[in-house]
């Protein structure tokens, strides 16, 4: 039940990213870093959740998992 909601985040991640692509690369000649994301925004967005993934296997309380579907719906919500 925890890799349904990772693997749609991934997924659905991926696919809106397409979506609007040209004029994306307007942006990129603006900000330096480009599309490209480093370790450090891959850790915020995901961090958050693969944190609470272990956290539950040492404290199986069913609030974890809720957690754990807010900070994935909050790193959609990022990308």
């Amino acid at each position: 039940t925890w890799t349904v909601p990772v693997l749609a985040f991934f997924v659905t991640s991926s696919l809106l990213s397409k979506i609007g692509r040209s004029r994306k690369v307007q942006f990129d000649l603006i900000f330096e870093k480009g599309d490209r994301r480093d370790a450090g925004q891959v850790f915020a967005n995901g961090g958050v959740a693969g944190l609470l993934m272990i956290l539950f296997v040492f404290v199986p309380m069913h609030e974890i998992y809720f957690m754990y579907l807010a900070a994935l719906a909050a790193a959609a919500a990022d990308t």
